[in-house]
């Protein structure tokens, strides 16, 4: 029994601890299922928001591509209906997941997202109340992490022509007109004339040497360009608009100086548009300036240069007009040449050609004229002597005096086969490539990159007096005191004998007597007194001088009132110490010692002459224990543009690229390197590269020959390289030439479109004949900036913007300070100030104007600056704030120079500079200047006229690599404008303006939206 009670009562214990390790083991495994629940939660949740974070990122990284990038936002500019885009974005961190999308068949396309159109979308039109369709374009991403996956999308509305924009005035425009002896002069930005005119009936003039080197030129109305106007083409996308007549007087008219990328579309090709009709007074260049053989576009009404020697390189002539008399040569010759062959558009282009074309919808003239494309005309065509066509000649109308051309393309006119002196049928022939003191066969000319240095700003501190920071010496002009206990004593001496001036002595007007003065000093007074030295005084008629009294004792000198403690002085000039907190002493300058601040802004040791001390600073801009004078210390860039530690004083650097096109470390000072070779490249001299006038084989382009063009009796295509053949087939001209044939027009491959359907009036300016234009849904063709589009650039509709263009200070000038200008003083200015003048051309006015971070007004309220070589404005722009001018009634000022910060004399500056200066003005308002002026900012004046007939700026700066002396650094749109002499406005970007490329080709008519705010 004992044994067996035992043996159960172990059972029992045994029996117990496994049932209590089971629950243990149940407790112990549903913990760990709830923890790696809890875990595997965790990372879902972690992926899922980060793919969102990641999502959202790649859409914005493409949006913030649009604004840096006017190839991306012209890309989402052009869109079709029908077209999907699909950039490319990347995420170089894998742990934030991967960017994709999912094609229409369902497949994952990594590395992208994807861009398309809604269709059927409306928007509600407030001013019409009613519903419009609009165009929108979504932007997709799906970003997957870890096996989850977000999509975010954005969208870009097409906005309706109704809704506004807010203005944007770059360069010069008037919203009235323009002066017509407006002579000398360089516009940059934007041009444009006659905005708010309702009509294009008016003329404007432009004389003598302008230069126009814009984005954008708008003459609404005709234009005389007498005595060498001058437009310079410097970037695509520009474009220069007559909505009028052109009538040109000058030989260079046009410089092709810009360089086309590979991947350009119709809308890129910069274009002269001529409403009207063309004509010149001279003979005409439009030429390429860089050799870059850059494509450039002229619409015209019609064309009359009859007589006139023309030159046009790398061009399409349309003449738009059916039903118009167009002539071209005459008795002088007129050569119209293509574009580089490497630019010949794709086939998805607007319009496929190569240029050296016309298109004419009207009647054609032509003589003594060499055309290296097509002549394609809707109307009649007359031939003259002296006409070669280096490609086809396509007539709808009459054709007269075919026997007089040179055609080497083909000839398509009447109903009939004709036959005329030409290319025998069944044989061919093709062009050999002329060159014109160009680079040899063989031989390779790279441009060497030029890069600016990199421009650190140094450090400046002000030194320190008395442990205080002190920021200069203050000069006060004291005023005489006129108390009741001083008294100022006139004497004066008239002729020998006369009455109460006995011996020609002095006397005062009591007819008291003085001894005479003797040496300066005046006897019998009691002391001796220095007096006045004697002058004449028309007042009186006589000599006069001058002692003083003071609490009945005379004094050397008159007693003055210091102007800013009101306190009595002899001194004629108080000096003040002027600190950082505000507060002043009163000092003279050599009783004072500075100390200078060291590379920290602290105070050192080292005495010093000077109230401030400039540090150099490293690349970094970390300032370095060296002093100097200049605002700016320039480190070189490698040849890739980035900084490196080597100072050194040349703005610019320029590397040498090797014989493959790679920027190689080596530094030069040439433009251009040159190589020969194929697979072993040597470098040669541009001497050895360059030659002279030459024809290349069509068949082996490294072959010279002394033939234009090479016969053949069968067709060479596609036996390009089989030389056995070439040289089997080729025959003489005298063999291939003969009785040829003019082809009925109906079997030219285009004959419904002998001129281009795309390139009509009504395409490329979006209007139908009546001038009404086309839905949105047809504006795909169109190229021509218009009226309207330059009127909502500024913001007009038929008014301006009172909130834009303030005729009056916001809020009105209460409380404003009040400054009455005098010769000989400095002011400065801190807050909302109204400035006139008094007497100020016996010296120099400066103003200091001190914004700090906020925005001021100062007010010019009928102000006049007399000349005075020394008149200056200097605008303190470092801290970011904004100087609001608001002229009142009128602002004249010769010789004054406005400066800022980083804007004075012999500085760099850029058009993407920026400027925190607006000028507004009453109706009525006006700017005058006759002599030298330089004035800096952002105008918006539609109701004040601009009246400059300056002789030049008042100082020089570098613009854009250009030395120029500018009467305006900025931009200005005014009512009326007059500039007769040398006028040159340098276009600066508004800094609290949105001009960006995004802006220009996206913020005026469309909007973006993200996420839910659609």
């Amino acid at each position: 029994m004992k044994k067996h009670s035992k043996a159960k009562l172990k059972g029992t214990v045994l029996f117990t601890v496994i049932s209590v390790m089971s629950l243990l083991i149940i407790f112990l495994t549903s913990t760990l299922v709830l923890a790696t629940s809890a875990s595997n939660r965790s990372h879902k949740n972690y992926a899922s928001t980060q793919t969102e974070y990641t999502a959202r990122a790649a859409i914005e990284s493409f949006s913030e591509a649009m604004s840096r990038n006017d190839a991306v936002a012209q890309m989402i500019v052009n869109m079709k209906k029908t077209d999907i885009l699909t950039p490319s974005v990347e995420i170089n961190d894998s742990a934030l997941g991967q960017i994709g999308y999912y094609d229409n068949s369902g497949n994952w396309v990594p590395g992208q997202i994807s861009i398309e159109y809604i269709d059927d979308t409306y928007v509600y039109n407030t001013e019409k109340s009613c519903w419009e369709e609009q165009q929108v374009l979504k932007v997709t991403a799906t970003a997957e992490l870890a096996g989850e996956e977000s999509t975010v999308s954005a969208y870009i509305r097409k906005k309706s022509p109704d809704e506004p924009s807010p203005a944007s005035i770059r360069g010069l425009q008037t919203a009235g007109g323009m002066s017509s002896d407006a002579t000398g002069g360089y516009y940059t930005g934007d041009f444009a004339i006659g905005l708010i005119e309702n009509d294009a009936s008016n003329l404007y003039t432009i004389q003598n040497q302008t230069t126009i080197e814009t984005d954008k030129t708008f003459v609404n109305g005709s234009l005389y360009a007498a005595g060498g106007i001058h437009i310079n083409v410097v970037r695509p996308n520009s474009g220069t608009v007559i909505m009028g007549n052109l009538q040109v007087k000058n030989n260079d008219f046009i410089d092709i100086n810009y360089k086309m990328s590979d991947e350009f579309n119709q809308k890129d090709i910069p274009y002269l548009f001529v409403n009207g009709n063309f004509t010149c007074d001279s003979s005409l260049n439009i030429v390429d300036k860089n050799g870059k053989k850059s494509p450039y576009n002229i619409f015209c009404g019609s064309w009359d240069t009859w007589g006139k020697a023309v030159n046009i390189n790398n061009s399409d002539l349309y003449l738009m007009d059916a039903g118009s008399s167009n002539r071209i040569g005459g008795t002088s010759s007129t050569k119209l040449t293509s574009w580089s062959s490497s630019l010949i558009q794709r086939g998805d282009t607007q319009f496929n050609s190569q240029g050296g074309n016309i298109y004419s919808k009207g009647n054609l003239e032509i003589s003594h004229t060499t055309i290296y494309g097509d002549i394609r005309c809707e109307g009649n065509v007359t031939i003259g002597d002296g006409v070669k066509i280096y490609g086809d000649l396509v007539v709808q109308g009459t054709l007269n005096g075919v026997e007089k051309a040179e055609v080497n393309g083909t000839i398509y006119n009447g109903t009939d086969n004709k036959e005329y002196s030409g290319l025998k049928d069944g044989y061919f022939s093709r062009n050999n490539s002329f060159y014109e003191t160009g680079l040899k066969p063989g031989y390779y000319e790279y441009e060497n990159p030029i890069y600016a240095n990199h421009m650190a700003k140094n450090v400046q501190y002000a030194n320190y007096v008395n442990d205080a920071k002190a920021l200069g010496i203050e000069t006060t002009n004291n005023t005489i005191y006129s108390g009741d206990n001083f008294k100022e004593i006139i004497l004066k001496r008239k002729s020998y004998g006369e009455p109460g001036y006995p011996n020609g002595r002095f006397a005062d007007d009591k007819g008291n007597e003085y001894l005479d003065i003797l040496i300066g000093n005046l006897e019998g007074v009691g002391i001796d007194i220095q007096a006045i030295p004697w002058s004449w005084d028309n007042n009186y008629g006589c000599d006069v001088k001058k002692i003083y009294l003071l609490d009945g004792n005379y004094i050397s000198y008159p007693v003055y009132v210091d102007e800013k403690t009101s306190a009595m002085t002899n001194n004629e000039h108080s000096y003040y110490l002027i600190y950082e907190d505000g507060t002043y002493t009163d000092v003279v300058p050599g009783d004072i010692t500075i100390y200078q601040a060291d590379m920290y802004g602290n105070q050192s040791d080292v005495e010093t002459d000077s109230f401030s001390v400039i540090y150099k600073v490293d690349k970094d801009e970390n300032p370095i224990n060296e002093t100097t004078d200049q605002p700016y210390t320039y480190y070189e860039v490698d040849k890739d543009g980035n900084p490196t530690d080597l100072e050194t004083p040349d703005y610019c650097v320029r590397y040498k690229v090797d014989g493959n096109g790679n920027t190689t470390p080596e530094k030069t000072s040439e433009e251009y390197v040159y190589y020969k070779g194929i697979i072993n490249k040597e470098q040669v001299t541009r001497d050895e590269a360059i030659g002279e006038n030459f024809w290349v084989e069509w068949c082996s382009p490294y072959a010279k020959t002394d033939y234009d063009v090479y016969y053949y009796k069968a067709d060479p295509t596609g036996h390009e390289n089989d030389e056995t053949w070439l040289n089997d087939n080729r025959v003489s001209q005298e063999e291939a030439i003969g009785q040829n044939i003019v082809k009925p027009f109906n079997t030219y491959s285009h004959a419904g479109e002998v001129y281009p359907n795309s390139m009509t009036r009504e395409s490329i300016t979006g209007k139908d004949s009546s001038g009404n234009a086309y839905p949105d849904s047809n504006q795909e063709y169109k190229i021509i900036t218009s009226l309207e589009e330059m009127r909502d650039a500024i913001g007009y509709t038929t008014t301006f913007d009172p909130n834009v263009y303030y005729k009056e200070v916001p809020g009105g000038t209460a409380g404003f300070k009040e400054i009455n200008l005098e010769s000989n003083h400095n002011y400065t200015i801190t807050e909302n100030t109204i400035l006139t003048a008094g007497t100020t051309n016996s010296g120099p006015v400066k103003i200091n104007i001190k914004p700090g971070k906020q925005t001021i007004w100062i007010v010019f309220r009928d102000f006049t600056l007399g000349d005075n070589d020394g008149h200056s404005i200097y605008i303190d722009d470092s801290q970011g704030g904004i100087v609001n001018f608001f002229v009142d009634g009128s602002f004249t000022a010769n010789k004054l120079a406005m400066t800022t910060a980083s804007i004075h004399e012999n500085s760099y500056v850029y058009k993407d500079s920026r400027i925190n200066i607006n000028w507004y003005g009453s109706e009525g308002s006006s700017i005058n200047s006759t002599n030298e002026i330089t004035l800096i900012g952002t105008a918006k004046m539609p109701y004040s006229k601009l009246n400059v007939p300056v002789s030049h700026g008042k100082y020089n700066v570098n613009y854009n690599g250009k030395n120029v002396k500018p009467a305006w650094i900025g931009s200005g749109l005014f009512g009326e404008v007059k500039t007769s002499n040398n006028f040159r406005i340098l276009h600066v970007d508004n800094a609290n303006s949105s001009n960006s490329i995004i802006n220009e080709l996206l913020g005026e008519s469309w909007e973006i939206m993200y996420y839910d705010m659609y």
